[in-house]
């Protein structure tokens, strides 16, 4: 049984915007996300193949695969970042084992983690923002972390 089939189409759709929503809430912290922001954010994406979270690397591995589809369907979603970070806490408490969710969880909060640390800081110091400091405990938060 793949992770896929424990999960409504409904509950999926919301699995597969969980990356986007944690980058983009993060990213946006500090104004209009940058460059280096958004590269880190995609970069993340690829490196979920180490992640220890099964369940995340099967959502990026079909988010990739049906990008045409799903980065509109994101794009016309109604629920904001904390919405969808709270809708996805609840999906997965609610589908998964609490050890995966929690590994699932912290995944996504790495996510947040590496686009935070794209930019600002002098000489590698301090390079989270206050903002995005307080956006990463929200995310942690609303995820139920």
């Amino acid at each position: 049984m793949t992770q896929r089939q424990k999960f409504s189409d409904e509950q999926w759709e919301t699995l597969r915007y969980a990356p986007n929503w944690m980058g983009m809430y993060v990213a946006f912290a500090d104004g209009t996300p940058g460059e280096d922001e958004l590269k880190a954010m995609l970069e993340s994406f690829a490196e979920v193949v180490e992640s220890p979270s099964s369940l995340l690397l099967e959502v990026i591995l079909d988010y990739v695969a049906n990008i045409e589809t799903v980065l509109p369907a994101y794009k016309a979603d109604r629920r904001s970042y904390i919405e969808g970070l709270r809708d996805v806490g609840r999906v997965v408490d609610d589908k998964v084992s609490a050890r995966e969710a929690k590994v699932f969880k912290e995944a996504l909060l790495e996510i947040g983690e590496k686009v935070a640390n794209a930019t600002g800081g002098i000489f590698g110091l301090h390079k989270i923002s206050k903002e995005e400091r307080k956006r990463l405990d929200t995310a942690r938060n609303l995820l139920g972390a």
